[in-house]
């Protein structure tokens, strides 16, 4: 189990790959040395005995005056064979008939031999190793030496050979010799082959595993030091990494680098969400607790003085707690819609309108609000302005929650100006919503989008229905719209928001 464990780690892998690969080396190796080794001994051997034939022929006639076969030939080859253990000597007819050897006839297998090989022997250029038919096997070749065999008296002519004088060289006897000491050398050649190959395969792997691990365990050291962060720090040492680098583990380094960086960043991002939830359930739990306690209040007055109460007292206090109901739902249908927009429920169903149109119909809406204060509502801006491409509801939203924030920090006797316009390049329209309020701290200016935010102008503002969600409402539904709501203001004179939508482009 431990072994089978071992090969499943990277070094298990690399090592048992290395392993199959310099036995497959060594084994490939040894066949080729001993091939190489064996085809250069057959080429030395032939070339030693390359007129061995000739020189027989020549000193001990084959064949009689009458150019039969002389009759000592088979004693002669017997004789030859025993002077030379490694040669067997065979008389072959023209056409390659056996035709005289000394040997058990069970032994021979051919009665033929191919004369294709002794003729190319027999040729000046020949190269060796040349092989021939083995006359003791069916398949097997060997290489021989070969001479013609000519007529008495007719040496030389090519017309007067009667036979050609075939020797094996490396008989049957031979091989059995040879195969014995073949089968020894070659188990040494391979232990020390392999011997010298596992050496090898130990040092290699020393030094790939000392320089793997060093990287893998730094590596590693890395991993455990962000873990033990808790995940909130991604580790500095891997910064200097680039993805796309053309070493495996730098690239790797590099992408766990990003990786940790954006664990840190959401990790933030959470810890961030779950300090605005804890507010916003503080915040929300004490809004809820206002109106619904008004309305408790009111109710239980009339409960007790109904019998009693006058009917102005009786509308009055049902007046009130319909007033409080409508700040509770108020508030509840913000919770809500705020709660959609965070979670991506809302997508903006984008079309073409007027724009001046519907400012004019929201500053009309909110006219009387205004008229309470005595405060001036104007718009002013291009008059040919093209259409924009938007979703028209939410941008009524975002225009009542801005007009509405401003009148509500706007004293009496001010002013509220909305401002329309083009871009430089025609293609986009800007909104920018201004009054001559009390302004807001540069400092609070960062926090005014996040929900609940109180600034220090506007302390009083829940006891009058505001609940601090109106701006951040607005912020997300232009984000919708892939654009952004900017801020400025100057403490005491006055604050201005602005957005841009796209100009409605014709097909």
């Amino acid at each position: 189990m431990k072994l089978c464990t071992m090969f499943k780690t990277l070094f298990g892998k690399i090592s048992l790959t290395l392993f199959l690969l310099f036995i497959g080396l060594g084994t490939g190796l040894v066949l080729v040395v001993d091939f190489s080794s064996k085809a250069l001994q057959e080429e030395a051997t032939q070339k030693l005995h390359l007129e061995l034939a000739k020189n027989i022929v020549k000193d001990a006639p084959l064949l009689n005056s009458d150019g039969q076969q002389n009759e000592n030939i088979g004693q002669a080859f017997h004789t030859m064979m025993l002077l030379g253990p490694a040669i067997e000597l065979y008389l072959l007819a023209p056409d390659g008939r056996i035709l005289s050897y000394d040997a058990p006839e069970e032994k021979i297998k051919r009665q033929f031999v191919d004369m294709s090989p002794i003729q190319s022997l027999l040729n000046d250029n020949a190269r060796l190793p040349i092989r021939g038919d083995d006359p003791r096997s069916e398949s097997h070749r060997k290489i021989f030496s070969a001479a013609p065999v000519y007529l008495p008296g007719f040496e030389g002519s090519f017309d007067s050979i009667a036979g050609y004088l075939y020797i094996i060289i490396g008989g049957e006897d031979y091989d059995s010799v040879v195969s014995m000491l073949d089968s020894d050398r070659l188990v040494s050649f391979s232990m020390s082959t392999l011997t010298t190959g596992g050496i090898f395969l130990l040092s290699v792997l020393l030094l790939l595993y000392s320089f793997l691990t060093r990287l893998i365990r730094q590596f590693s050291d890395t991993v455990n030091t962000f873990r033990e962060s808790n995940f909130t720090k991604a580790p500095e040492s891997l910064a200097g990494y680039k993805i796309g680098d053309k070493n495996e583990l730098n690239h790797l380094f590099a992408v766990f680098y990003e990786m940790a960086e954006k664990v840190e960043s959401q990790f933030d991002e959470l810890l961030k969400n779950r300090k605005l939830r804890q507010e916003l359930i503080t915040h929300v739990s004490h809004d809820l607790r206002t109106p619904l306690a008004g309305l408790r209040g009111y109710l239980e007055t009339w409960q007790i003085k109904h019998q009693n109460a006058s009917k102005e007292e009786t509308l009055q206090f049902i007046d009130s707690a319909i007033k409080n109901c409508d700040q509770l739902r108020v508030l509840v249908d913000e919770l809500f819609e705020l709660s959609r927009l965070d979670g991506n429920d809302i997508k903006p169903e984008l079309e073409s309108f007027h724009l001046p149109e519907l400012v004019d119909d929201i500053m009309q809406k909110l006219r009387i609000k205004a008229e309470q204060k005595n405060i001036q509502l104007d718009c002013s801006g291009s008059s040919n302005l093209p259409f924009v491409y938007a979703d028209i509801a939410q941008i009524d939203r975002v225009f009542t929650n801005l007009l509405e924030n401003a009148i509500r920090h706007t004293p009496e006797n001010g002013a509220i100006h909305v401002i329309l316009g083009l871009t430089d390049g025609e293609d986009k329209v800007t909104i920018k919503v201004s009054d001559n309020g009390c302004g807001i701290r540069k400092e609070e200016l960062a926090h005014l989008f996040e929900p609940y935010y109180q600034g220090s102008n506007n302390k009083s503002e829940r006891t009058h229905g505001n609940n601090g969600l109106g701006l951040a409402i607005s912020k997300r539904l232009l984000n919708l719209h892939e654009t952004d709501l900017s801020v400025e203001s100057i403490l005491g004179k006055g604050t201005s928001f602005a957005f841009i939508l796209p100009a409605w482009q014709m097909p």
